[in-house]
């Protein structure tokens, strides 16, 4: 699932990437925002860094989420869209650095990521 990108359908809600391998049946996510919304954000996502990313964005990791698998897997079909491009390597590899440094990304988020 690392790299998947999803965005629940219903109006206002923005994308997320799952950033991390499956732990213990548990994937870790990452909230996509507009850049603007965020003072002095800790990962910035290009347009061109996914389809998703229409202008310039941000990683929102304060709202960064663990998902259960099989429950994440049921809702995917009913509530969101999965879009077909996952998202990169090397964006993930941003995004993950990005984590580390933020000061919001919890030590108990950080163990995905080990």
């Amino acid at each position: 699932m690392r790299g998947l990108v999803f965005q629940p359908v219903s109006e206002g809600y923005h994308p997320w990437i799952i950033i991390s391998e499956e732990q213990d049946g548990k994937v870790l996510a990452v909230n996509i925002t507009d850049a603007s919304d965020l003072n002095n954000p800790t990962c910035v996502l290009d347009v061109g860094d996914h389809p998703i990313v229409i202008k310039q964005s941000a990683v929102y990791y304060k709202m960064a989420q663990e998902f259960i698998v099989t429950k994440l897997q049921k809702n995917l079909k009913k509530y969101c869209t999965v879009h077909q491009d996952l998202c990169s390597n090397e964006v993930l590899d941003r995004i993950i650095e990005g984590a580390l440094k933020d000061e919001d990304f919890t030590p108990k988020l950080r163990k995905y990521l080990e």
